[in-house]
């Protein structure tokens, strides 16, 4: 009896977490982030408001751990898609930075991803903020993977580092979608087109090697 008590009491904690979760994502998806509160998500999971904040401080680690759960879900599903990407660059890395920001948009809202933006960075060194740096990596790795898929099918030059190429990819999808949820009005397929235009600027290359000699020559006297 005694051995089997510390697995009850995890099992217990580890309920009470996921209801807590589950309740927070469902009030945030009904109501917006600034109209919920935690005595709602704490009555909508069935637990007391003492209790829920044993296990979240405050709202911005809740958000960061409802982001973490979402990119699981995505790291998963984006490997699974790797194998039957297009063989054109451009709508193969298109297809992965889509299936990433749409993750993240179906999560949360624009509101809320402020908060887990601003949570990640004033936090930067709590168990929630190294997870979803964790977790962010793992969908930076799904580029990698999909630039070397892509290699392998001589469809990108294979001199070009994968990790290096995923990095200045994964860096300007992060950034354009910082732009996207810092603004309101912008629709998800405004965010996707200028992701796109991005995507194909790195494939393409934009260096000297690849211009002809007239581009060379622009704007020479």
């Amino acid at each position: 009896m005694t051995l089997s008590r510390p697995g009850k009491r995890e099992a217990k904690k580890a309920d009470h977490f996921r209801r807590i979760v589950a309740a927070a994502r469902d009030l945030l998806a009904e109501k917006g982030f600034h109209a919920v509160r935690m005595e709602e998500i704490a009555q909508r999971a069935g637990l007391a408001v003492g209790t829920a904040y044993n296990y979240i401080d405050h709202k911005g680690d809740l958000l960061l751990t409802i982001v973490i759960d979402a990119d699981r879900e995505c790291v998963a599903k984006g490997r699974a898609m790797i194998p039957n990407l297009p063989d054109d660059p451009v709508a193969a890395l298109t297809a992965i930075a889509e299936h990433d920001s749409g993750s993240s948009m179906a999560a949360l809202d624009k509101a809320a991803w402020r908060q887990v933006l601003a949570a990640s960075i004033a936090t930067h060194d709590s168990d929630f903020a190294l997870s979803y740096a964790e977790t962010t990596g793992q969908l930076r790795d799904l580029v990698t993977e999909t630039v070397r898929m892509l290699q392998a099918r001589g469809r990108l030059r294979d001199d070009v580092d994968p990790v290096r190429a995923a990095d200045t990819i994964h860096a300007m999808k992060y950034m354009m979608f910082v732009d996207h949820v810092l603004n309101d009005a912008e629709p998800f397929a405004a965010h996707m087109e200028a992701v796109t235009a991005g995507i194909r600027l790195i494939v393409d290359g934009i260096g000297t090697r690849n211009l002809t000699p007239e581009q060379s020559n622009r704007g020479k006297p």
